[in-house]
């Protein structure tokens, strides 16, 4: 078992860090990657909120699989909690490499566990990549 609850998984392509310690999150995917064409290369990052219920370092092993059964990055990253709550990790940028349609899964877990745990989910798909969101804004 993970020693934290995870609360909020987001893809981006990038991740900065304030002066203040607060985040940025640039270019945040909505659960669907659009790319005009396959192959696609792209960078991606991870950014994880979690609810700590034990303190100290813990090494985790990290995969991104497609379609349940190819691994397309595997990692290993040590985590240290120093005190009990809420905490952000941020997964490195790396580059992903797609060859074709499918859906993502972001595993994880414990040296010691057998079983991976998927804390994301994502589709790719191929298709036009349009400006302007998907949801208007609501005014009051």
């Amino acid at each position: 078992m993970l020693p934290f609850k995870v609360s909020a998984v987001i893809l981006c392509d990038d991740i900065r860090l304030e002066q203040n310690n607060k985040h940025i999150l640039i270019g945040v995917y909505n659960g669907t990657i659009v790319v005009q064409d396959f192959p696609a290369e792209f960078p991606v990052c991870w950014w994880i909120q979690t609810l700590t219920n034990q303190t100290g370092k813990f090494e985790f092993d990290i995969r991104l699989i497609k379609d349940e059964k190819d691994t397309l990055l595997r990692v290993q990253v040590e985590f240290e909690i120093h005190t009990k709550g809420w905490a952000a990790m941020i997964l490195p940028k790396v580059q992903l490499q797609l060859h074709g349609p499918g859906n993502l899964q972001l595993q994880m877990k414990t040296k010691s566990e057998s079983d991976w745990i998927t804390i994301q989910e994502s589709e790719v798909r191929q298709g036009d990549i349009i400006g302007g969101p998907p949801i208007q804004r609501i005014s009051a």
